[in-house]
């Protein structure tokens, strides 16, 4: 079973139909002017991958272009429309955020198509529909703090949940924010790390720099002010400190490391140097100016701390 996160938006800029359809029980996708009629086979439930693909693109392109325009490209552009339709699977769970809230329901049997055109900038679309079954509905401010960055989950149309499905499954399991909290609080600790996202890893770092050594932060927005840098402040002592957050649960090269202490090298010799790697690093590392801060360490740091600790799996 998969967890998938849809958006129901026509374009970047245009409507947003997830309200619609959710409370129809459906999900859908756009992707051109052609209707699940036209991909549908004699059963009315399986749709053929070709047929697919010709009937997307010819919608959106007129056949003089489609034979200009590079064949990849034109597939990429139908990648998603595909996804929905083949590899969504039944019993498959989905998540949609709109209204405050996150979604989750039940990928059903049935195709359905949308009689309804929509219109955005003069063109029009149909929306390509799924059945939802045993839908609910979690108020995001009531959820622990963790679930508030579900909603903001890639950019795709559609995609498979990997980052957040711990989250995904957590909703899927309970029918109350209590029952939610219930889970996250029996979460082996471990398991915690799992759910953070990058930006996640870079507040806890900072968090543990600051508890371990004063650490303040200078006036730079974390982890994207500097192309090398995703930590820069102080210690206590006011001696300068930098960080780099690699949020993977694999282990990176010894190498890694030492390419980005010379791409932040400085000539000042009161600079502290961290390298927060949640999944380690691979071989010996002789610590070489640059203080290796792994997943294992931040875990015993967060067990000394065990109000913070619960705060974060259950606020």
């Amino acid at each position: 079973m998969d967890y998938w996160f849809v958006r129901m938006r026509q374009g970047s800029d245009g409507p947003d139909y997830a309200r619609e359809l959710w409370q129809s029980g459906r999900i859908g996708i756009l992707f051109g002017h052609w209707t699940m009629d036209e991909v549908l086979d004699g059963s009315g439930l399986a749709v053929n991958r070709a047929h697919l693909h010709s009937a997307a693109v010819q919608s959106r392109f007129p056949e003089e272009a489609v034979r200009r325009k590079d064949v990849e490209k034109l597939r990429r552009w139908t990648n998603e429309a595909e996804t929905f339709l083949l590899e969504l699977q039944p019993d498959d769970r989905v998540l949609v955020a709109f209204d405050q809230h996150i979604h989750v329901g039940t990928v059903g049997q049935r195709y359905l198509a949308d009689p309804i055109p929509r219109e955005h900038n003069g063109y029009i679309e149909f929306f390509k529909c799924r059945d939802v079954q045993n839908r609910k509905s979690f108020l995001v401010a009531d959820l622990p703090s963790v679930f508030r960055l579900v909603p903001h989950t890639g950019r795709q149309t559609i995609q498979r949940m990997s980052a957040y499905r711990h989250l995904a499954e957590i909703l899927d399991q309970a029918a109350t924010t209590e029952q939610v909290r219930t889970l996250m609080r029996q979460m082996p600790d471990a398991q915690f790390l799992d759910l953070l996202s990058d930006k996640g890893w870079e507040a806890l770092c900072t968090e543990y720099l600051r508890v371990t050594i004063g650490f303040r932060p200078l006036l730079l927005v974390s982890g994207s002010t500097l192309r090398a840098v995703d930590i820069v402040g102080v210690d206590q002592a006011g001696r300068r400190v930098v960080g780099q957050c690699k949020n993977s649960g694999s282990g990176r090269a010894t190498q890694e490391v030492r390419g980005w202490m010379e791409d932040c090298a400085s000539s000042r010799e009161d600079v502290s140097y961290y390298y927060f790697a949640r999944g380690g690093i691979r071989g010996a590392w002789d610590g070489n100016g640059c203080v290796v801060v792994d997943g294992e360490e931040i875990l015993r740091w967060l067990q000394t701390e065990p109000d913070y600790f619960r705060a974060l799996k259950e606020l």
